[in-house]
């Protein structure tokens, strides 16, 4: 019975260390691919999440073109 309680134990902690370092790995990769470009990262975002965030492309991109 001992056993068997450590061993759930033992795979929650590897479950846990695998999400955390997937976590990080994604994060990285995303922060190296923005990091030298010219754009920024919130021109990915949909337009509700720019919203949400306050940022001024937001309020640009709804005025429409310029005639």
């Amino acid at each position: 019975m001992h056993y068997y309680r450590r061993s759930i134990r033992r795979a929650r902690l590897t479950r846990t260390k695998a999400f955390f370092i997937t976590l990080l790995f994604h994060l990285l990769l995303i922060g190296y691919f923005t990091y030298g470009s010219d754009v920024s990262l919130l021109q990915y975002l949909p337009e509700s999440l720019q919203e949400l965030l306050g940022s001024p492309a937001a309020t640009v991109a709804e005025e429409g073109p310029r005639p």
